[in-house]
């Protein structure tokens, strides 16, 4: 969230964190859609020589990753 800098929850937090690790499909499904009028929204890594990325950039540099995959 925006006014602590962690942008990533932990799984089981709320019905809309999950996270899935070791995928090698180009896409995933998301099992539950938000309420009418409410939104969410994904952050993906990437895994370059075994160690996970970032999600993202934001102005101030490189989004920690307070849930990264095992």
């Amino acid at each position: 969230m925006k006014s602590t800098g962690v942008y990533t929850q932990a799984p089981g937090s709320n019905a809309l964190a999950v996270r899935h690790c070791g995928e090698t499909s180009l896409f995933a499904d998301d099992l539950v859609v938000p309420a009418l009028g409410k939104a969410s929204f994904s952050l993906v890594t990437g895994v370059q020589g075994g160690v996970e990325g970032s999600p993202g950039n934001s102005s101030a540099g490189p989004r920690p990753n307070a849930n990264p995959c095992p």
